[in-house]
């Protein structure tokens, strides 16, 4: 892999770690407004410490899958489509898995949900990878 494509790996992570987190803000918004109203911002805080893996599982798998599929879309063949979804994926973990640890520690982070977020998240940026690899950006002219 060339510079140009780790770079937008890089940058695609980002706007993707950018995206999940604005999701999960206009999510919890729209709960505290219209689902469960009235109740003290230390209600909300809870809820949104009880079940942030689970909702950011359920808005990451879409993102990343845009996201493998956008760094995918010039790779000549499948599996460096596949690959390239993989680097996305993986530069993500990173940028979230390292502030995880440092914050929290390595012992009082539950390593379960991260997993599983991980796991889903890199088989979703793999599949939009594999996806749009291999397709003609030209248009053939009819005879």
């Amino acid at each position: 892999m060339n510079a140009r494509i780790i770079r937008n790996a890089i940058l695609i992570a980002i706007a993707a770690t950018i995206l999940t987190i604005i999701a999960l803000v206009i999510w919890l918004a729209i709960y505290a407004a219209a689902i469960d109203p009235g109740h003290q911002l230390a209600f909300y805080g809870a809820y949104a410490t009880d079940n942030g893996a689970k909702l950011g599982l359920i808005v990451s798998v879409p993102i990343f899958l845009g996201a493998g599929w956008l760094i995918g879309r010039s790779a000549s063949t499948k599996i460096d489509g596949a690959k390239r979804g993989a680097l996305v994926a993986g530069i993500y973990i990173l940028i979230d898995l390292v502030p995880a640890v440092l914050f929290r520690g390595a012992e009082q982070t539950d390593a379960q949900p991260l997993i599983t977020g991980y796991v889903a998240v890199m088989v979703s940026a793999v599949i939009g990878g594999w996806l749009a690899a291999g397709r003609s950006t030209t248009v053939e002219p009819t005879p």
